[in-house]
Parts: structure tokens; C-alpha cells; sequence
């Protein structure tokens, strides 16, 4: 299944990073798939991740024809506020919600993001606008 998830992660990487007007709000380039030491805030990070399997009896889960959902959160940083944080989840938001990414192999179903929230990180002093998202992949 790693492949499948790896397809999804670049798909919405690549259409996250090429909005003119997500990359405004972030200043730059500043979407990663792992937490960096100090990143320079405002940034999008790739969250948890989780895939089912919807393999029919005889199907190899990852292959062509089994299908499987892929759980995954986007999470919005900013040390401005909560405001910053919230435009910029909402734009990650409208660019993916119900998109139809290409995915190298595999067939997007449906990508709809299922909730939002918001945080104030204590330790960091940093605000935080989650975004999760449920994928189904055939």
C-alpha cells in the first residue's frame, strides 16, 4: 500500500504547491510531509495517515481493482493567529475537497474533507487549523 499513499501524498503536494494563492498566504514554499526543527512559520504539514483495504476475497490490496480508503489530516501552522491559520486551511481545503487529483496507477474515487478544527499549541505558542480528509482509491 505504500505506493498508493506515496501517489496520494504527491497529488495533493503537487496541487497544493502549484496555487498561486496558497503559495501567497505561505509566502513561499512551505508545505512538508514531516515536522522540520524550527520551520518558519506559516507552513502546511502533512499529518496521520491511515489506509483500509477494501480487498474482495482474491484481491491483493494495492493492486488494480482493490479499492481502500486513505485517512489523512493536513495541519495549517502560524504564529500569527488563529485568522492566518484558518485562511490558510480553508484554501488547502477548497483546493482538495471533492478534486479529482490524478494518482500514478490508481484512480481517485472521491476526496472529501470530513472536519476541521482548530488549536492553540501551548508549547509553541504556535495556532494550528486541521484539516482531515477521507480518500477512496481503486
Amino acid at each position: 500500500m505504500a505506493s498508493t499513499e506515496n501517489a496520494m501524498l504527491a497529488a495533493v503536494h503537487q496541487r497544493l504547491s502549484g496555487d498561486a494563492a496558497l503559495s501567497a498566504l505561505l509566502g513561499g514554499a512551505a508545505i512538508h510531509d514531516r515536522r522540520l526543527t524550527r520551520p518558519a512559520a506559516p507552513y502546511v504539514l502533512v499529518g496521520p495517515l491511515e489506509v483500509r483495504d477494501y480487498a474482495a476475497d482474491g484481491d491483493v490490496a494495492g493492486e488494480a481493482g482493490a479499492a481502500c480508503e486513505i485517512f489523512f489530516s493536513l495541519e495549517a501552522w502560524s504564529a500569527e493567529g488563529r485568522r492566518q491559520a484558518g485562511e490558510i486551511a480553508e484554501r488547502a481545503r477548497f483546493l482538495l475537497h471533492r478534486a479529482d487529483l490524478p494518482l500514478e496507477s490508481r484512480t481517485l474515487i472521491d476526496l472529501q474533507c470530513r472536519a476541521t478544527a482548530s488549536r492553540r499549541e501551548p508549547k509553541t505558542a504556535l495556532f494550528c487549523g486541521e484539516l482531515r480528509f477521507r480518500a477512496v482509491v481503486e
